[in-house]
């Protein structure tokens, strides 16, 4: 394996060229990560990393940390909904970043993992990302792994309108300049694995309803119908790695599955539907970093099905992001002092790997409706209620699955995407492209290989929803806008698991 340590005269010089480059197109005023920009927007530009001066760390187990905010000072449209034409941004709500965090082994072999509060990778942000930072910094791409938070306000990062293209070239623009600081801020550092417990946090949101059914939390489901319990339990697990750094804050990565859609997710009117925000993210974060003096990223893991407010009366804890991430933040305090373990570092090791998948094609009659209900939803001013009177009786519950199906009329009979692990002595990290159910995320973070495994679900591509076997046989949204046949998250689940063998 290639080994990619990198001098500190190289790293220094990355950091002055892209600086300049950065600061020159960026604009906006430097702020702590408390600032939250006005509307309108003036961005925080300075990146924030655990020290200013780096240590040698040549022979040492090492970490470094760096964030940028990616709060841009122009309009951008909000994905998450299905309404992004209609959905554009006004200022902020709270800032929203790019996390690096690099670490590097007793051997000088490193990968750089990113965290980031956007919604997903689409138009191929993943690739872009990995590619920009492998062709300044000389990280191998498969060292290098991309996790979105999926916040659903954030910039649709498929769009071709209202300045999507030009957001997407900034996050890519910063993207090696946030790694080469995390490099710089590598300390030498020990690891410890942790776990909590949440309660009344995260929620399925399939449900079996009161007629017998089964039915998915959208659309108006439960009109005329009650939900009386949850398809299965969700994962209430927060996995945590915290690494104890030398001369430099503490670095956390923890790992939960909840969908980010606390403030967005009543589909409300009201001004917080329309502000840049990772959500419950940023609470969590701040409270965490401010009581234990330490810099924390938040990884997404198999959230496909998982909610955080539940249909079912008397479940829901809060409707405001703040208080929902200071109180999901509660629980890793609480278990702060007591749940840590020490953790073998070891060998740093990535792998990658193409794998294959068989497409749902639907007959030509439904494709036929969907285009019709597509384009009168497109004719009509985004008109969803109007369109959805003409899939509704065939099943289509919305334009975005009605687009769905019409993509998928045009696809080949097999898609391709790609899978990843990273090890990192007794834990590792599995990547998958697509919204992961939480079951199959269970079946990862259980296996016998590893003291701990976070799944980064969202991971270096997006694909859309990846429902289980038995969410897909009860069908839904999820389903309806699954690429691939039933049966095929199993299938990769079980290719992800050869590639954590694989890393032994």
């Amino acid at each position: 394996m290639k080994r990619n340590g990198l001098r500190w005269m190289a790293v220094l010089a990355v950091l002055i060229l892209i600086t300049g480059l950065f600061a020159a197109c960026a604009g906006g005023n430097t702020g702590t990560d408390t600032d939250v920009p006005s509307s309108g927007g003036n961005e925080q530009t300075a990146t924030e990393t655990g020290e200013a001066k780096p240590a040698d760390v040549t022979g040492q187990f090492s970490v470094g940390y760096a964030r940028v905010s990616i709060v841009p000072d122009y309009e951008v449209p909000l994905g998450g909904f299905g309404d992004t034409k209609v959905r554009l941004s006004k200022g902020a709500y709270d800032i929203i970043y790019e996390t690096c965090i690099a670490i590097t082994d007793e051997e000088g072999e490193t990968v750089l993992i990113f965290a980031i509060d956007i919604g997903n990778l689409l138009g191929q942000m993943g690739d872009r990302i990995r590619q920009a930072v492998h062709d300044e910094l000389g990280i191998p791409i498969d060292h290098i792994a991309v996790n979105v938070t999926h916040t659903h306000s954030a910039c649709n990062m498929s769009d071709e309108d209202f300045n999507s293209a030009r957001y997407r070239n900034d996050l890519k623009n910063k993207a090696p300049l946030v790694a080469a600081e995390a490099l710089a801020d590598r300390k030498p550092a020990t690891m410890e694995i942790g776990r909590c417990e949440t309660v009344g946090m995260n929620y399925v949101r399939r449900y079996l309803m009161e007629d017998g059914t089964y039915a998915g939390d959208n659309f108006g489901t439960f009109v005329n119908n009650k939900p009386v319990a949850h398809e299965s339990e969700a994962d209430h697990e927060i996995q945590m790695i915290r690494f104890t750094r030398e001369g430099g804050k503490p670095v956390v990565l923890t790992n939960y599955q909840v969908h980010a859609t606390v403030g967005s997710g009543t589909h409300s009117k009201e001004p917080i539907y329309y502000e840049i925000s990772p959500d419950f993210i940023g609470s969590y974060r701040r409270k965490i970093e401010t009581e234990k003096d330490c810099l924390l990223a938040y990884l997404l893991g198999g959230a496909g099905n998982i909610n955080p407010r539940s249909k079912i009366e008397g479940e829901t804890l809060t409707n405001d992001p703040t208080e929902y991430g200071e109180t999901l933040a509660d629980f890793v305090l609480d278990a702060w002092d007591t749940a840590f373990t020490s953790a073998e570092t070891g060998k740093v090791r990535a792998i990658e790997k193409t794998v294959t998948g068989v497409v749902n094609h639907e007959d030509d009659a439904l494709v036929a409706v969907a285009t019709e209900m597509y384009n009168y939803w497109l004719d009509h001013n985004y008109d969803g209620t109007g369109a959805a009177k003409i899939g509704k009786p065939y099943g289509i519950d919305s334009p975005h699955q009605a687009n769905s199906i019409i993509g998928r009329a045009s696809m080949g009979k097999t898609y391709n995407i790609n899978l990843a692990a990273i090890s990192i002595g007794s834990v590792a990290f599995a990547v998958a492209p697509y919204e992961m159910f939480d079951v199959n995320a269970l079946t990862l973070k259980r296996n016998d290989l590893y003291d701990m495994t976070f799944v980064l679900a969202y991971g270096n591509s997006y694909v859309g929803y990846m429902p289980d076997e038995n969410a897909y046989s009860h069908k839904g949204y999820e389903q309806a806008q699954c690429r691939f046949v039933k049966g095929t998250a199993e299938i990769f689940v079980d290719e992800l698991m050869s590639l954590l063998k694989d890393l032994k």
